[in-house]
């Protein structure tokens, strides 16, 4: 049983020795790595950098938005 108070932050380390801090770390860059190489390859394969894919995405979204209003 754990002695913890009700109410006290969830430990995301479950007892490991890695510092929580780490631990949180190495799982966002465990999901966001893969998304992110996604997006580097689909922009090369479109001839542009990701920045300028990001900013036509945004661009065709508000579009998008001002069409529904």
């Amino acid at each position: 049983m754990i002695d913890e108070p009700i109410g006290a932050g969830l430990n995301r380390n479950l007892r490991s020795p890695t510092a929580p801090g780490e631990a949180v770390e190495a799982e966002l860059d465990r999901l966001i790595t893969p998304r992110h190489d996604a997006r580097m390859s689909f922009a090369r394969t479109l001839g542009v950098e990701q920045s300028e894919l990001i900013s036509r995405f945004r661009h065709l979204g508000q579009q998008k938005k001002e069409r529904k209003a």
